[in-house]
């Protein structure tokens, strides 16, 4: 029965090899689920939104969601990028340019105003236009980098129609010395401008390393009309 007396009560269910079963149509609701110690295992905060005690979690921690809406560019901040995990995975989920025949790209910084490091990478992509013709597999002359400072394509050639989109992840990773991620690899696919299905990735390293706290998305010109970026990390 409720109660009713206002004052926070505990109520035990059963005892040790007791079972307690809920009838079928009834139902248990609370927003809060404790182990036998008292520690919070799931909270909810009434609308749906879980939050998972570590211990379930494992290695890999969700740290930021963001949607672009016409975005000048994504940044994920020192508040995010720290020394503090070993890997970082980002992830673009159906990213659409505002001006058609542009690129995803990314850059890295040591203080969020400068985003020039010097980047070595290779890139590489498999295609095939609408009609199940043209199956090619290259090597993007155009997008590679040897030492250059520029911003890195992702996704290539994207078109802004309503089928256009990107979607992919790009991972960074600590080298030998604690703070330096400077390997990264990435792995996507999209739609192009002029109704190609693309599937690629790119591969590279700071040269030098060093310790970056800020990584920034942008289309190559104009801005991110839509799209959810996420990042990870695993320690």
């Amino acid at each position: 029965l409720p109660e009713t007396s206002g004052v926070a009560e505990t109520l035990n269910l059963g005892t040790t090899g007791d079972s307690v079963t809920i009838p079928t149509g009834a139902t248990l609701k609370t927003n809060k689920l404790f182990d036998a110690g008292g520690n919070n295992v799931i909270t909810s905060d009434g609308s749906g939104s879980l939050t998972v005690n570590t211990g379930m979690t494992g290695d890999v921690v969700p740290l930021l969601t963001v949607t672009a809406s016409n975005s000048a560019n994504i940044t994920f901040s020192d508040t995010y990028i720290t020394s503090t995990y070993d890997i970082y995975c980002f992830k673009w989920v159906n990213v659409r340019p505002v001006t058609d025949n542009t690129s995803l790209q990314f850059q890295m910084s040591t203080d969020g105003t400068n985003y020039n490091l010097s980047l070595t990478a290779g890139v590489h992509a498999s295609w095939i236009d609408d009609s199940g013709g043209n199956l090619s597999l290259g090597y993007s002359q155009g997008s590679r980098q040897g030492s250059g400072t520029s911003f890195q394509n992702l996704c290539y050639n994207l078109g802004n129609d309503t089928e256009a989109h990107c979607s992919g992840e790009l991972w960074l990773l600590r080298g030998p010395t604690v703070g330096l991620q400077h390997h990264f690899w990435s792995t996507a696919a999209w739609r192009t401008e002029d109704n190609y299905a693309f599937n690629g990735g790119v591969h590279g390293a700071q040269d030098p390393p060093v310790a970056i706290n800020h990584l920034r998305f942008q289309q190559s010109s104009g801005n991110i009309s839509i799209g959810t970026f996420k990042l990870y990390g695993w320690k």
